[in-house]
């Protein structure tokens, strides 16, 4: 066991921008792509992993005055919101993030070939939505295997979501044999949104309300523009 954590550290250790394109690699290989074609497929991935943190690093340094400067006076700005690529590349350097992945699709196909479930999940890159969880519990009980089991856990319980939301989603977008798996969506987001609108459907008056943002963006005029927007609240 002990070996096998040091295995999974020394892979890790390497970084989100070298992991994802060598986990796209080995998927493409196991997918029957040509050798070439995993290689090029692996390597774009980290190509855009890498313009992401260059895009956050920008993001930061230009926000760091501001933060400094409400940090000085003792209110306002301290703490900057860097977003979910942060968060997507701290996931990726979790010990055990190397092992999920191998070990979610595997499970996942097994599923499949015993018809428990109907969704094969081939978004790798938002496999960080089990990890950051796996990761804080990895900090928190000091547990390499508590860690890597609740990612692993989490993996399989987006699957069965999954096939129940599966219906709605393929009507509303239109995109038939599709479905979410995206944790924070159809987890959390998901089941606040539908409490909502069930509070909602029953509130006289509102619930025959018909709004949506293009209709808002239209009674508002130029000040729904997205950039009008975003040059008030800036």
């Amino acid at each position: 066991m002990e070996m096998l954590k040091n295995i999974m550290l020394t892979i890790t250790s390497m970084g989100a921008t070298a992991i994802l394109p060598l986990v796209i690699f080995i998927l493409g290989l196991v997918f029957r792509m040509k050798v070439g074609a995993a290689i090029k497929s692996g390597i774009t991935v980290g190509i855009g992993f890498i313009g992401l943190g260059l895009v956050v690093n920008l993001l930061s340094s230009s926000l760091q005055p501001a933060i400094a400067y409400y940090s000085k006076i003792g209110s306002g700005f301290t703490v900057a919101d860097i977003g979910w690529p942060a968060v997507g590349a701290a996931a990726w350097v979790a010990p055990f993030a190397a092992l999920v992945v191998p070990v979610g699709i595997l499970l996942n196909l097994v599923l499949v070939r015993l018809k428990l479930t109907k969704t094969l999940n081939v978004d790798i890159w938002n496999y960080m939505h089990f990890l950051v969880p796996g990761a804080l519990a990895y900090f928190v009980f000091d547990s390499f295997w508590i860690g890597f089991g609740i990612a692993v856990a989490l993996s399989v319980i987006a699957l069965f979501i999954g096939d129940l939301i599966a219906p709605r989603w393929q009507k509303y977008y239109g995109l038939e044999g599709t479905t979410c798996t995206t944790m924070i969506h159809i987890g959390w987001t998901l089941p606040f949104a539908w409490l909502v609108n069930k509070i909602i459907d029953v509130i006289p008056g509102l619930n025959k309300l018909d709004l949506d943002l293009n209709s808002v963006q239209k009674r508002l005029g130029v000040f729904g523009e997205p950039a009008i927007i975003g040059v008030i609240v800036a």
